[in-house]
């Protein structure tokens, strides 16, 4: 009864590791902010990948990344 319970266990452990969840938090952020929040979890994404994420156009996201080149 034990070994079923530790191998259900471990079944789950295992499974658990191998699932991942995506959330979508929304709050209201100013643009680079929000650029800068998404690419500090996914900095591979494309400036059109942030847009989707954000839920802004491109030129937008765009816009607000070359604000934060600029920034001091």
């Amino acid at each position: 009864m034990l070994s079923a319970i530790n191998e259900s266990l471990t079944e789950a452990i295992l499974s658990e590791e191998k699932a991942t969840v995506e959330m979508t938090v929304e709050v209201s952020v100013k643009k680079p902010d929000q650029i800068l929040a998404t690419l500090a979890v996914s900095p591979e994404l494309t400036l059109a990948d942030v847009a989707k994420r954000i839920g802004k156009s491109l030129r937008a996201v765009e816009r607000a990344a070359s604000k934060l080149k600029t920034r001091p």
